[in-house]
């Protein structure tokens, strides 16, 4: 799945929200040199998204609408639908245009209360066509109850393919084995580059044997250079507190880029997956995975903090932005931007950028600040 625009109206936190990932027009001179899809030139979209927000600013909520819509489309279950509803009794609405394989396709849905309707729409892709003219094959139609037209989705027939990874999976990491002998053995080999540059105490990864030739299902033993060894069966390590949160990262990171190098999904977010890492270790992977999807059909979303990242060779449209406004007496308005519906020329420095805050996206201190003047005033009294 290649995600090309997003609309949200009246959607959990979000109540008018676009974000659309094509470009008009080739780059000239960009990093990423094979930004749109392989066999079809002129469909151009963004492969690389950084976005970043202050604290309550949607990031993990954008993720999960995502991934509630996709797993809707995916595995017909409205459970999923119902968990978009936005607050209070307006109508909730989105739609999604994403390619998979040689189709552009066009899903909305409209929740009126507990009616739900959705609409689909199919485009199969012609060798010229950019998105803003595939999606001139997208008509206005009527929607359709979902329980009673659920077949509308078998328009869908292939796999979708996506990788999601929250802040809570660091805590709670699944990292099963592959099955595949060439995929399992360069998978451990990722997780063990990656533990041992995180940890200097981590010794070796290796498969877990019966005996010298015979490996145990699904498991591996991590060893340390204290002469301690973790087993992890099942994806789950048998005593994880040894490592730290830190360290835990490892494993998201390693099924990440272990499904990047033998394609096995199309999508990813990763979602603060970087917050207890090194700058300089989340400058090295985002890096390493821009080069593993350049030439692919293959798209990444990041979510951080860390303004380093700004500092990357990517184009500035790979930079997207969540500011949150305040409105009296009603949801606070989520709107996002990229970095290049601000910036036009190339020359702009974005971390400068961004420090003199023309995104609006700087953290309000003023009140920090207040807090600072009570702290001095209580203690000059106790003096």
């Amino acid at each position: 799945m290649i995600l090309m625009n997003l609309e949200l109206e009246n959607i959990v936190c979000f109540n008018d929200l676009k974000m659309n990932l094509s470009f008009p027009k080739k780059l000239v001179n960009s990093s990423l040199e094979f930004e749109y899809l392989k066999n079809y030139p002129n469909f151009r979209y963004r492969k690389i998204n950084i976005i970043y927000g202050s604290n309550s600013t949607g990031k993990t909520s954008l993720a999960k609408v995502i991934l509630y819509i996709v797993n809707f489309i995916s595995h017909k279950n409205i459970e999923n639908l119902k968990k978009l509803k936005g607050i209070g009794t307006a109508n909730s609405y989105f739609l999604i245009d994403f390619v998979v394989d040689s189709h552009l396709y066009r899903v909305e849905c409209l929740i009126e209360n507990e009616d739900y309707k959705i609409n689909v729409q199919k485009h199969q892709l012609l060798k010229l066509d950019t998105y803003e003219k595939a999606t001139t094959d997208f008509t206005t139609k009527k929607f359709k109850n979902v329980i009673r037209n659920i077949e509308t989705l078998d328009e869908i027939k292939d796999n979708l393919g996506w990788f999601f990874s929250f802040p809570e999976d660091i805590t709670f990491q699944s990292f099963m084995i592959y099955s595949e002998k060439a995929i399992r053995e360069n998978q451990l080999k990722i997780l063990k580059t990656i533990l041992m540059t995180l940890d200097t105490n981590i010794k070796d990864v290796k498969p877990l044997k019966i005996n010298a030739k015979e490996e145990i299902e699904d498991a591996y033993v991590i060893e340390l250079h204290s002469n301690k060894s973790i087993i992890c069966q099942n994806g789950k390590p048998v005593d994880s507190n040894i490592l730290s949160s830190g360290t835990r990262t490892a494993f998201n990171l390693a099924i990440c880029l272990t499904s990047m190098l033998f394609n096995l999904n199309q999508f990813y977010y990763l979602d603060e997956q970087f917050c207890y890492l090194n700058t300089d270790i989340e400058k090295s992977i985002i890096s390493l995975i821009t080069q593993y999807i350049n030439k692919k059909d293959e798209q990444v979303f990041i979510t951080t903090h860390n303004l380093d990242i700004s500092e990357l060779n990517l184009p500035k449209h790979s930079f997207w932005f969540l500011i949150k406004e305040p409105v009296e007496d009603k949801q606070a308005n989520i709107k996002i931007m990229s970095a290049s519906d601000i910036i036009i020329k190339n020359n702009v420095n974005l971390r400068n950028a961004i420090e003199n805050d023309v995104f609006n996206t700087a953290p309000k201190l003023e009140n920090i600040d207040n807090l600072e003047n009570l702290m001095v005033n209580e203690l000059k009294k106790g003096e």
